[in-house]
């Protein structure tokens, strides 16, 4: 598990009200029981940083503290204690014994401390490890690593990477680690790493299979402060046709939107229809980049778009009339965006026309249908199925022709035909012209700045969801497409990540 998804998954319990003090609670009682069962729990020695894992070694020492001799110090100024449940639980643990804060003053007191106690256990630096231990924190770990102590490490030893394994030249040296809820990504990669167990800290398994805010979380790219309307990523929508010309102009406005959102730079949108609706594409929002290509079965015009637009993501298919010459130029321009290795979102009539062509399918290319266009891709109507039926049929059919399903929905089901999530988020008002092309922007927009298919297209759904569910709450039923537009930014602003901070 990596760093990004365990602050995800913790994200997603909150949502469903499984509380970090809850789930800190939890942690330090399981760590309480294994101490006590592999009978490690005579003389414990805990110490514990100002952050979340220093939390957890205080819940456990007031877990331990009737049937052990425990010692507990912080290691640091507690000034520098902010998160809530860290300060929950000093001041439990202060109100039924001392703590000593260990600082460069004191430092002594820890050679004490270690030479009565028979267990150690690291509660110092957990996954929110930055760049390379200082000060104070290399020489209390270089103390403990001399006591030749029995060291357990509470999730990660500290000075370990999460993600990579990688180890501070000054580390801690455990004897076991008790990892939360799954093994971190950087021990699983690194063999040097021994006695690893896993405890349960009750994270409930909605957390993992509901999209909620920390799908949003996982697919949300910190931006520099210096990028530019290139650097984050650029979107281009095709479709439309003479009935339809509404269609791609809301894709490529969603897109906007959420992209001017997500802060990625100033975001880039293009949007190319065919010529003969290209000043109608101009008038409906004259901030677009509009370009026109011929409606025709030549390629050519519709191949020199693509090539001579900047983009890292496509939308195709919103507003595509379903006339046969549509088939070929889609194949040629999927088989060319292929080529290029962009990521897709493949929607609409473009949909049908992929079922045709198979082999052009890959694992990053997103499909987005409602129920009615998924029966005419597969032949199989979900619309009366159950839940368990939909989820089982989205998988296999995802992991047959190789690509991310967004089977919209009352309970929309994203998978790639392994990974797998339900949105329950969302009002039926949605269902109203114009939103499922906007739920192709906010894909679209998320696939262009990051790396996970998947990933973005969970994030984009349950980012539209919630936009609904608010104006649901402010307008009723009475929701047009153009509202959804207009809230997107504000939805989003609560995902803000410049250079690394929310």
């Amino acid at each position: 598990m990596s760093k990004r998804y365990a602050y995800s998954l913790l994200a997603n319990a909150e949502a469903l009200g499984f509380e970090e003090s809850l789930l800190t609670e939890n942690a330090g009682s399981s760590v309480a029981e294994y101490l006590l069962r592999s009978k490690k729990g005579d003389n414990v020695l805990i110490l514990c940083g100002t952050g979340g894992k220093g939390a957890i070694g205080m819940a456990l020492a007031r877990h331990i503290s009737n049937y052990a001799n425990v010692k507990v110090a912080i290691v640091g100024n507690l000034s520098e204690m902010h998160k809530k449940t860290a300060l929950l639980n000093y001041k439990l643990l202060s109100s039924i014994m001392d703590i000593d804060i260990i600082n460069e003053d004191n430092i002594s007191l820890l050679k004490r401390y270690l030479a009565k106690a028979n267990t150690v256990v690291d509660a110092i630096v957990g996954i929110g490890i930055r760049g390379r231990l200082t000060g104070l924190l290399r020489g209390i770990i270089k103390l403990v690593n001399d006591s030749k102590k029995d060291v357990i490490s509470i999730d990660i030893p500290s000075g370990v990477d999460p993600d990579t394994g990688t180890m501070n030249v000054i580390h801690i040296k455990s004897a076991s680690i008790l990892a939360m809820h799954k093994i971190k990504k950087g021990l699983a990669n690194n063999s040097s790493m021994q006695g690893i167990n896993t405890v349960d800290i009750g994270m409930p398994s909605s957390a993992e299979i509901l999209s909620g805010p920390g799908d949003v979380i996982l697919a949300t790219e910190p931006i520099s402060i210096s990028a530019n309307k290139y650097s984050h990523g650029s979107v281009l929508v095709i479709g439309g046709s003479k009935d339809y010309h509404g269609a791609p102009v809301l894709a490529a406005r969603a897109a906007t939107v959420a992209m001017a959102a997500l802060r990625s730079g100033s975001g880039y949108v293009t949007v190319a229809v065919p010529k003969q609706i290209e000043p109608l594409a101009r008038q409906q929002s004259p901030g677009l980049v509009v370009k026109g290509f011929d409606e025709s079965p030549d390629l050519d015009s519709v191949i020199e778009v693509i090539h001579n637009t900047k983009h890292t993501a496509m939308i195709l298919g919103p507003g595509i009339a379903n006339l046969k010459y549509s088939y070929k130029k889609m194949m040629a321009i999927i088989k060319y965006e292929r080529d290029l290795n962009n990521k897709m979102v493949v929607d609409a009539g473009a949909m049908r026309a992929l079922m045709k062509y198979q082999n052009l399918l890959r694992n990053d290319m997103i499909l987005t249908p409602h129920y009615g266009e998924y029966k005419a891709l597969s032949g199989i109507d979900l619309s009366k199925e159950t839940l368990h039926n939909r989820v089982m049929e989205s998988l296999n059919f995802a992991k047959k022709y190789n690509c991310v399903l967004v089977l919209k929905g009352h309970e929309t089901i994203v998978t790639n035909g392994d990974l797998l999530k339900i949105n329950r988020a969302g009002t039926p008002a949605l269902a109203t012209m114009g939103t499922g092309d906007i739920l192709s922007g906010i894909i679209g927009s998320y696939a262009a700045v990051h790396d996970n298919s998947f990933e973005s297209a969970v994030a984009a759904v349950y980012v539209h969801s919630r936009v609904g569910d608010a104006l649901y709450a402010e307008k009723g039923e009475h929701i047009i497409a153009q509202d959804i537009i207009d809230y997107i930014p504000k939805e989003l602003k609560k995902y803000d990540v410049i250079d690394g901070v929310h």
